[in-house]
């Protein structure tokens, strides 16, 4: 053991002491107000990556963006926070670490989409699921999947070669679901 270690075994010996000269003096309740403090901050820190998605799917270009995967060619007309959801695997056992944000799309025909939104617990929005919809979400916009994935490129300064190519894929196969998860998942990076 050299000089340094000792000096660091005395110095942690002298801090266990008085920390226990602390608990026997009353210090314990302030303890048990810190860890409760604590465990307060580290509950508003795990909603951080709800407000996260929240914000991305909230703006107001981004919801028109989103409806428009949804109901292209029809009229937005808002949306709708419905719930946060927990998340659970095939199982049946919740996943902690992810959540869910439902959302109702309304179009002024009086159709409207019920989305769930499946966040990590980064903030990213992966993956997207219609729980339940009055109109036929997607049909149109796979009808028109060339102008969607303009849409989508056009923001190309956030995304890697990888990406583009992905991208290409999704247009090729039609699929403007798949696009949107893919969108949403780049915006909430």
């Amino acid at each position: 053991m050299t000089i340094m270690d000792n000096t660091n075994a005395n110095r942690i010996s002298a801090i266990t002491a008085g920390t226990i000269k602390l608990l026997r003096r009353g210090a314990a309740k302030i303890t048990v107000v810190f860890v409760l403090a604590l465990a307060v901050v580290s509950g508003f820190s795990q909603g951080a990556p709800l407000k996260k998605a929240a914000s991305v799917i909230e703006d107001a270009d981004n919801a028109k963006t989103i409806f428009n995967f949804l109901h292209f060619a029809s009229t937005y007309n808002g949306y709708k926070y419905l719930e946060t959801d927990s998340v659970t695997n095939g199982d049946g056992q919740t996943l902690g670490d992810q959540s869910a944000l439902v959302y109702r799309f309304y179009c002024t025909d009086g159709d409207n989409t019920d989305v769930v939104f499946f966040v990590n617990q980064s903030g990213q929005i992966y993956k997207t699921k219609i729980r339940h919809s009055t109109g036929f979400p997607f049909v149109a916009a796979n009808l028109s999947i060339q102008l969607i994935g303009h849409l989508v490129t056009g923001s190309d300064d956030k995304m890697t070669a990888e990406q583009k190519q992905q991208i290409n894929e999704l247009i090729e196969k039609a699929d403007a679901h798949g696009l949107m998860d893919f969108w949403l998942a780049v915006e909430t990076m």
